[in-house]
Protein backbone atom coordinates (compact mmCIF):
# COMPACT_ATOMS: atom_id res chain seq x y z
CA UNK A 1 0.00 0.00 0.00
CA UNK A 2 1.52 3.31 -0.97
CA UNK A 3 2.55 5.81 1.70
CA UNK A 4 3.15 9.52 1.31
CA UNK A 5 6.75 9.94 0.07
CA UNK A 6 7.68 12.78 2.41
CA UNK A 7 6.29 11.01 5.47
CA UNK A 8 8.12 7.84 4.49
CA UNK A 9 11.44 9.63 4.05
CA UNK A 10 11.08 11.31 7.44
CA UNK A 11 10.47 7.97 9.18
CA UNK A 12 13.46 6.40 7.43
CA UNK A 13 15.66 9.36 8.37
CA UNK A 14 14.70 9.26 12.07
CA UNK A 15 15.20 5.50 12.43
CA UNK A 16 18.49 5.64 10.49
CA UNK A 17 19.81 8.44 12.70
CA UNK A 18 18.95 6.43 15.81
CA UNK A 19 20.78 3.36 14.55
CA UNK A 20 23.73 5.42 13.30
CA UNK A 21 24.02 6.94 16.78
CA UNK A 22 24.04 3.41 18.20
CA UNK A 23 26.92 2.47 15.91
CA UNK A 24 29.11 5.58 16.25
CA UNK A 25 28.24 6.79 19.77
CA UNK A 26 27.03 3.80 21.79
CA UNK A 27 29.32 1.25 20.10
CA UNK A 28 26.52 -1.19 19.38
CA UNK A 29 27.43 -4.66 18.19
CA UNK A 30 26.30 -5.39 14.63
CA UNK A 31 23.88 -8.04 15.93
CA UNK A 32 22.19 -5.38 18.05
CA UNK A 33 21.53 -3.51 14.79
CA UNK A 34 20.10 -6.67 13.25
CA UNK A 35 17.84 -7.08 16.29
CA UNK A 36 16.67 -3.49 15.85
CA UNK A 37 15.72 -4.20 12.25
CA UNK A 38 14.02 -7.39 13.39
CA UNK A 39 12.04 -5.35 15.92
CA UNK A 40 11.18 -2.74 13.31
CA UNK A 41 9.76 -5.44 11.03
CA UNK A 42 7.29 -6.37 13.77
CA UNK A 43 6.03 -2.79 14.10
CA UNK A 44 5.77 -2.31 10.33
CA UNK A 45 3.81 -5.52 9.80
CA UNK A 46 1.49 -4.70 12.71
CA UNK A 47 0.70 -1.35 11.04
CA UNK A 48 0.17 -3.03 7.69
CA UNK A 49 -2.25 -5.53 9.24
CA UNK A 50 -4.33 -2.78 10.85
CA UNK A 51 -4.37 -0.71 7.66
CA UNK A 52 -5.37 -3.68 5.56
CA UNK A 53 -8.51 -4.30 7.60
CA UNK A 54 -9.85 -0.91 6.52
CA UNK A 55 -8.80 -1.03 2.84
CA UNK A 56 -11.93 -0.05 0.91
CA UNK A 57 -11.10 -1.47 -2.52
CA UNK A 58 -11.46 -5.19 -3.21
CA UNK A 59 -8.40 -7.23 -4.22
CA UNK A 60 -7.94 -8.08 -7.88
CA UNK A 61 -9.41 -11.40 -9.01
CA UNK A 62 -5.98 -13.05 -9.15
CA UNK A 63 -5.51 -12.50 -5.42
CA UNK A 64 -8.91 -13.69 -4.17
CA UNK A 65 -9.23 -17.05 -2.38
CA UNK A 66 -11.42 -18.50 -5.16
CA UNK A 67 -8.73 -17.88 -7.77
CA UNK A 68 -5.63 -19.07 -5.93
CA UNK A 69 -4.28 -22.26 -4.44
CA UNK A 70 -3.19 -20.52 -1.27
CA UNK A 71 -4.91 -21.94 1.86
CA UNK A 72 -6.68 -18.76 2.90
CA UNK A 73 -7.78 -18.81 6.56
CA UNK A 74 -11.44 -17.92 7.16
CA UNK A 75 -11.97 -17.85 3.40
CA UNK A 76 -15.75 -17.55 3.82
CA UNK A 77 -15.26 -13.93 4.88
CA UNK A 78 -13.70 -13.05 1.51
CA UNK A 79 -17.13 -13.17 -0.12
CA UNK A 80 -18.80 -10.82 2.40
CA UNK A 81 -19.76 -7.51 0.84
CA UNK A 82 -19.83 -4.21 2.71
CA UNK A 83 -18.07 -3.00 5.82
CA UNK A 84 -18.76 -2.91 9.55
CA UNK A 85 -19.19 0.59 10.90
CA UNK A 86 -16.72 1.43 13.68
CA UNK A 87 -17.20 4.62 15.68
CA UNK A 88 -14.60 7.23 14.75
CA UNK A 89 -12.92 4.96 12.19
CA UNK A 90 -13.46 3.98 8.56
CA UNK A 91 -15.56 0.86 7.91
CA UNK A 92 -13.85 -2.44 8.67
CA UNK A 93 -14.23 -4.86 5.77
CA UNK A 94 -14.59 -8.57 6.65
CA UNK A 95 -13.42 -9.55 3.16
CA UNK A 96 -9.95 -8.26 4.09
CA UNK A 97 -9.51 -10.60 7.08
CA UNK A 98 -8.41 -13.70 5.09
CA UNK A 99 -5.79 -11.66 3.22
CA UNK A 100 -4.46 -10.17 6.45
CA UNK A 101 -4.29 -13.54 8.20
CA UNK A 102 -2.64 -15.31 5.26
CA UNK A 103 0.47 -13.15 5.40
CA UNK A 104 0.32 -12.31 9.12
CA UNK A 105 0.33 -15.95 10.24
CA UNK A 106 3.33 -16.69 8.03
CA UNK A 107 5.14 -13.65 9.41
CA UNK A 108 4.35 -14.57 13.02
CA UNK A 109 5.68 -18.09 12.43
CA UNK A 110 8.99 -16.80 11.04
CA UNK A 111 9.50 -13.70 13.20
CA UNK A 112 10.62 -15.48 16.42
CA UNK A 113 12.96 -17.74 14.43
CA UNK A 114 14.54 -14.71 12.76
CA UNK A 115 14.99 -13.07 16.17
CA UNK A 116 16.77 -16.11 17.54
CA UNK A 117 18.97 -16.32 14.45
CA UNK A 118 20.15 -12.70 14.45
CA UNK A 119 20.73 -12.72 18.22
CA UNK A 120 23.09 -15.67 17.81
CA UNK A 121 20.91 -18.07 19.80
CA UNK A 122 20.65 -20.02 16.53
CA UNK A 123 23.26 -20.15 13.80
CA UNK A 124 27.00 -19.59 13.59
CA UNK A 125 27.21 -16.16 15.21
CA UNK A 126 28.00 -15.81 18.93
CA UNK A 127 25.09 -14.85 21.13
CA UNK A 128 24.48 -11.10 21.56
CA UNK A 129 22.17 -9.69 24.23
CA UNK A 130 19.92 -6.75 23.48
CA UNK A 131 20.81 -3.87 25.87
CA UNK A 132 17.66 -2.65 27.66
CA UNK A 133 18.38 0.95 26.67
CA UNK A 134 18.75 0.02 23.02
CA UNK A 135 15.56 -2.01 23.12
CA UNK A 136 13.57 0.83 24.73
CA UNK A 137 14.94 3.46 22.33
CA UNK A 138 14.31 1.30 19.26
CA UNK A 139 10.81 0.27 20.38
CA UNK A 140 9.84 3.89 21.13
CA UNK A 141 11.22 5.17 17.80
CA UNK A 142 9.65 2.46 15.68
CA UNK A 143 6.36 2.51 17.58
CA UNK A 144 5.91 6.27 17.35
CA UNK A 145 7.00 6.33 13.72
CA UNK A 146 4.58 3.63 12.64
CA UNK A 147 1.76 5.16 14.71
CA UNK A 148 2.28 8.51 12.94
CA UNK A 149 2.17 6.80 9.56
CA UNK A 150 -0.98 4.95 10.53
CA UNK A 151 -2.74 8.15 11.62
CA UNK A 152 -1.65 9.96 8.47
CA UNK A 153 -2.79 7.03 6.36
CA UNK A 154 -6.27 7.47 7.78
CA UNK A 155 -6.23 11.27 7.73
CA UNK A 156 -5.34 11.38 4.03
CA UNK A 157 -7.98 8.73 3.21
CA UNK A 158 -5.47 6.44 1.53
CA UNK A 159 -7.65 3.52 2.60
CA UNK A 160 -10.19 4.55 -0.07
CA UNK A 161 -7.85 3.52 -2.90
CA UNK A 162 -6.08 0.58 -1.23
CA UNK A 163 -6.72 -3.17 -1.33
CA UNK A 164 -5.73 -5.71 1.31
CA UNK A 165 -3.24 -7.93 -0.49
CA UNK A 166 -0.51 -7.86 2.17
CA UNK A 167 2.21 -6.48 -0.09
CA UNK A 168 4.14 -4.79 2.69
CA UNK A 169 4.00 -7.87 4.91
CA UNK A 170 5.16 -10.08 2.03
CA UNK A 171 8.17 -7.84 1.45
CA UNK A 172 9.08 -8.11 5.12
CA UNK A 173 8.68 -11.89 4.93
CA UNK A 174 11.44 -11.90 2.32
CA UNK A 175 13.42 -9.58 4.59
CA UNK A 176 12.99 -11.97 7.54
CA UNK A 177 14.12 -14.96 5.49
CA UNK A 178 17.28 -13.09 4.57
CA UNK A 179 17.70 -11.91 8.16
CA UNK A 180 17.31 -15.42 9.56
CA UNK A 181 19.31 -17.50 7.08
CA UNK A 182 21.59 -15.31 4.97
CA UNK A 183 22.78 -12.35 7.05
CA UNK A 184 24.09 -14.09 10.22
CA UNK A 185 26.57 -16.41 8.44
CA UNK A 186 27.74 -13.56 6.20
CA UNK A 187 28.44 -11.30 9.17
CA UNK A 188 30.00 -14.15 11.13
CA UNK A 189 32.40 -14.77 8.22
CA UNK A 190 33.15 -11.04 7.94
CA UNK A 191 33.93 -10.78 11.65
CA UNK A 192 36.15 -13.86 11.44
CA UNK A 193 38.02 -12.17 8.61
CA UNK A 194 38.78 -9.19 10.83
CA UNK A 195 36.30 -6.66 9.42
CA UNK A 196 35.60 -4.11 12.21
CA UNK A 197 32.09 -3.88 13.66
CA UNK A 198 32.07 -0.17 12.83
CA UNK A 199 32.44 -0.92 9.12
CA UNK A 200 29.80 -3.67 9.22
CA UNK A 201 27.39 -1.44 11.14
CA UNK A 202 27.89 1.46 8.75
CA UNK A 203 27.24 -0.78 5.74
CA UNK A 204 24.12 -2.20 7.39
CA UNK A 205 22.64 1.21 8.27
CA UNK A 206 23.43 2.61 4.81
CA UNK A 207 21.89 -0.38 3.04
CA UNK A 208 18.70 -0.22 5.10
CA UNK A 209 18.41 3.56 4.67
CA UNK A 210 18.88 3.24 0.88
CA UNK A 211 16.12 0.65 0.64
CA UNK A 212 13.81 2.69 2.87
CA UNK A 213 14.27 5.81 0.74
CA UNK A 214 13.64 3.80 -2.44
CA UNK A 215 10.48 2.39 -0.89
CA UNK A 216 9.28 5.87 0.06
CA UNK A 217 10.12 7.56 -3.24
CA UNK A 218 9.17 4.78 -5.66
CA UNK A 219 6.62 2.51 -3.99
CA UNK A 220 5.43 1.20 -7.36
CA UNK A 221 8.86 -0.19 -8.14
CA UNK A 222 9.18 -1.85 -4.74
CA UNK A 223 5.69 -3.40 -5.04
CA UNK A 224 6.67 -4.81 -8.42
CA UNK A 225 9.25 -6.96 -6.63
CA UNK A 226 6.34 -8.81 -4.96
CA UNK A 227 3.49 -8.60 -7.45
CA UNK A 228 3.44 -9.02 -11.21
CA UNK A 229 -0.21 -8.00 -11.72
CA UNK A 230 -2.47 -5.18 -10.57
CA UNK A 231 -3.54 -5.86 -6.99
CA UNK A 232 -6.53 -3.50 -6.70
CA UNK A 233 -9.76 -4.80 -8.19
CA UNK A 234 -12.90 -3.05 -9.35
CA UNK A 235 -15.97 -2.72 -7.17
CA UNK A 236 -18.85 -4.98 -8.21
CA UNK A 237 -21.97 -3.57 -6.54
CA UNK A 238 -25.18 -5.57 -6.28
CA UNK A 239 -28.24 -3.83 -7.70
CA UNK A 240 -31.29 -4.42 -5.54
CA UNK A 241 -34.98 -3.75 -6.32
CA UNK A 242 -36.37 -0.33 -5.44
CA UNK A 243 -39.58 -1.81 -4.01
CA UNK A 244 -40.11 -3.00 -0.44
CA UNK A 245 -39.88 -6.75 0.19
CA UNK A 246 -43.12 -8.71 0.47
CA UNK A 247 -41.54 -11.05 3.05
CA UNK A 248 -38.31 -11.43 5.04
CA UNK A 249 -36.76 -14.59 6.48
CA UNK A 250 -33.92 -14.35 8.95
CA UNK A 251 -31.14 -16.82 9.47
CA UNK A 252 -31.65 -18.98 12.55
CA UNK A 253 -28.89 -18.07 15.06
CA UNK A 254 -29.09 -21.40 16.89
CA UNK A 255 -28.71 -23.40 13.71
CA UNK A 256 -25.77 -21.25 12.60
CA UNK A 257 -23.98 -21.58 15.94
CA UNK A 258 -24.50 -25.32 16.35
CA UNK A 259 -23.44 -26.11 12.80
CA UNK A 260 -20.33 -23.97 13.13
CA UNK A 261 -19.32 -25.73 16.37
CA UNK A 262 -19.71 -29.17 14.79
CA UNK A 263 -17.92 -28.11 11.62
CA UNK A 264 -15.05 -26.56 13.57
CA UNK A 265 -14.62 -29.70 15.67
CA UNK A 266 -14.60 -31.96 12.60
CA UNK A 267 -12.13 -29.75 10.75
CA UNK A 268 -9.86 -29.71 13.80
CA UNK A 269 -9.75 -33.51 13.99
CA UNK A 270 -9.88 -34.48 10.30
CA UNK A 271 -8.55 -31.40 8.47
CA UNK A 272 -5.09 -29.81 8.14
CA UNK A 273 -5.22 -28.65 11.77
CA UNK A 274 -5.10 -32.28 12.94
CA UNK A 275 -1.33 -31.86 13.25
CA UNK A 276 -1.87 -29.01 15.73
CA UNK A 277 -4.29 -31.19 17.69
CA UNK A 278 -1.69 -33.97 17.92
CA UNK A 279 1.04 -31.48 18.82
CA UNK A 280 -1.14 -29.95 21.54
CA UNK A 281 -1.87 -33.42 22.85
CA UNK A 282 1.87 -34.18 23.01
CA UNK A 283 2.57 -30.91 24.84
CA UNK A 284 -0.34 -31.55 27.18
CA UNK A 285 0.91 -35.08 27.87
CA UNK A 286 4.38 -33.74 28.71
CA UNK A 287 3.08 -30.99 30.97
CA UNK A 288 0.49 -33.23 32.58
CA UNK A 289 3.06 -35.94 33.24
CA UNK A 290 5.66 -33.56 34.67
CA UNK A 291 3.35 -31.39 36.75
CA UNK A 292 0.44 -33.59 37.74
CA UNK A 293 1.57 -37.18 37.02
CA UNK A 294 -1.38 -37.56 34.64
CA UNK A 295 -0.03 -37.59 31.09
CA UNK A 296 -3.22 -39.04 29.56
CA UNK A 297 -5.34 -36.30 31.10
CA UNK A 298 -2.90 -33.66 29.87
CA UNK A 299 -2.94 -35.08 26.34
CA UNK A 300 -6.73 -34.98 26.21
CA UNK A 301 -6.82 -31.45 27.63
CA UNK A 302 -4.26 -30.19 25.12
CA UNK A 303 -6.09 -31.69 22.16
CA UNK A 304 -9.43 -30.36 23.35
CA UNK A 305 -7.98 -26.86 23.67
CA UNK A 306 -7.13 -26.79 19.93
CA UNK A 307 -10.50 -28.31 18.96
CA UNK A 308 -12.35 -25.82 21.13
CA UNK A 309 -10.37 -22.84 19.85
CA UNK A 310 -10.98 -23.85 16.21
CA UNK A 311 -14.70 -24.20 16.90
CA UNK A 312 -14.73 -20.86 18.71
CA UNK A 313 -13.10 -19.14 15.73
CA UNK A 314 -15.64 -20.70 13.38
CA UNK A 315 -18.53 -19.53 15.57
CA UNK A 316 -17.36 -16.02 16.38
CA UNK A 317 -15.93 -15.05 13.01
CA UNK A 318 -17.11 -17.03 10.00
CA UNK A 319 -20.57 -17.97 11.24
CA UNK A 320 -21.34 -14.73 13.04
CA UNK A 321 -20.12 -12.48 10.24
CA UNK A 322 -20.83 -14.39 7.04
CA UNK A 323 -23.99 -16.38 7.84
CA UNK A 324 -25.80 -15.39 11.02
CA UNK A 325 -26.56 -11.77 9.97
CA UNK A 326 -28.15 -12.80 6.65
CA UNK A 327 -31.73 -11.78 6.00
CA UNK A 328 -33.43 -13.18 2.90
CA UNK A 329 -35.74 -10.55 1.42
CA UNK A 330 -38.37 -11.74 -1.00
CA UNK A 331 -39.36 -8.99 -3.45
CA UNK A 332 -42.00 -9.23 -6.14
CA UNK A 333 -39.31 -9.75 -8.77
CA UNK A 334 -36.18 -10.86 -6.91
CA UNK A 335 -34.71 -12.72 -3.95
CA UNK A 336 -32.06 -10.69 -2.07
CA UNK A 337 -29.61 -11.91 0.58
CA UNK A 338 -28.85 -8.94 2.84
CA UNK A 339 -26.16 -8.94 5.53
CA UNK A 340 -27.44 -6.95 8.49
CA UNK A 341 -23.97 -6.59 10.05
CA UNK A 342 -22.40 -4.92 7.00
CA UNK A 343 -25.74 -3.46 5.79
CA UNK A 344 -25.06 -4.61 2.23
CA UNK A 345 -26.77 -6.91 -0.25
CA UNK A 346 -24.69 -10.04 -0.83
CA UNK A 347 -26.42 -11.32 -3.97
CA UNK A 348 -29.64 -10.98 -5.96
CA UNK A 349 -31.52 -13.71 -7.86
CA UNK A 350 -34.42 -12.69 -10.16
CA UNK A 351 -37.52 -14.68 -9.26
CA UNK A 352 -38.31 -15.18 -12.94
CA UNK A 353 -35.23 -17.44 -13.20
CA UNK A 354 -36.18 -19.65 -10.22
CA UNK A 355 -37.41 -23.06 -11.36
CA UNK A 356 -37.64 -24.88 -8.01
CA UNK A 357 -37.22 -24.38 -4.26
CA UNK A 358 -36.87 -27.35 -1.92
CA UNK A 359 -36.29 -27.78 1.81
CA UNK A 360 -33.84 -30.24 3.34
CA UNK A 361 -34.13 -30.88 7.05
CA UNK A 362 -31.62 -32.14 9.58
CA UNK A 363 -32.33 -33.86 12.89
CA UNK A 364 -28.80 -33.30 14.12
CA UNK A 365 -29.06 -29.52 14.42
CA UNK A 366 -32.51 -28.05 15.12
CA UNK A 367 -33.12 -24.83 13.20
CA UNK A 368 -30.58 -25.67 10.50
CA UNK A 369 -33.09 -26.29 7.72
CA UNK A 370 -31.78 -25.46 4.27
CA UNK A 371 -33.63 -24.11 1.24
CA UNK A 372 -32.12 -24.97 -2.13
CA UNK A 373 -33.12 -22.67 -4.97
CA UNK A 374 -32.64 -23.93 -8.55
CA UNK A 375 -32.40 -21.48 -11.45
CA UNK A 376 -33.10 -21.83 -15.16
CA UNK A 377 -29.46 -21.24 -16.13
CA UNK A 378 -28.34 -24.30 -14.14
CA UNK A 379 -27.05 -22.39 -11.11
CA UNK A 380 -28.40 -22.76 -7.60
CA UNK A 381 -28.49 -20.95 -4.29
CA UNK A 382 -28.24 -22.67 -0.90
CA UNK A 383 -29.98 -20.78 1.90
CA UNK A 384 -28.76 -22.33 5.15
CA UNK A 385 -30.25 -22.13 8.63
CA UNK A 386 -33.39 -20.36 7.42
CA UNK A 387 -36.18 -19.67 9.89
CA UNK A 388 -39.57 -20.79 8.62
CA UNK A 389 -37.93 -22.54 5.68
CA UNK A 390 -41.15 -24.16 4.43
CA UNK A 391 -42.86 -20.78 4.01
CA UNK A 392 -39.85 -19.39 2.15
CA UNK A 393 -39.69 -22.36 -0.23
CA UNK A 394 -43.42 -22.18 -0.90
CA UNK A 395 -43.17 -18.48 -1.65
CA UNK A 396 -40.27 -18.92 -4.07
CA UNK A 397 -41.59 -21.97 -5.91
CA UNK A 398 -42.97 -21.03 -9.37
Amino acid sequence: MPDDSRRGRLTVAVSSLLLAAGVFVLDWDVRVLLLCYWLEAGFVVARDAVQSLFAARPPADAYRPSDTRAPFPLSALAAVRGGIEVAGLPPLYPRNVPHVLLTLLAFCALWPLAGLAVSGALGPAPYASFPPGAFAAAAATFGVGQAIRLVEWGRTHEFETAAATGGLTRRYLVFLVALAFAVPPVFAAAEASGVPDLVLGTCLVATRATYGLAEARHPGFVRSLVYTDETVGDADPVETPDTDPVATHRTDPWGTTATAVLHGALVSVLGPTAFLVLLAGLVGMTVGGAGFSRPALGAVAGALCIVASRSLVAVLIEARVAEAPLVYRVHADALVAHNGLTDAAQWVTPRATITDATVSRTRLVPGADTVRVECADGTSRTLRHVSNAEALAARLAP
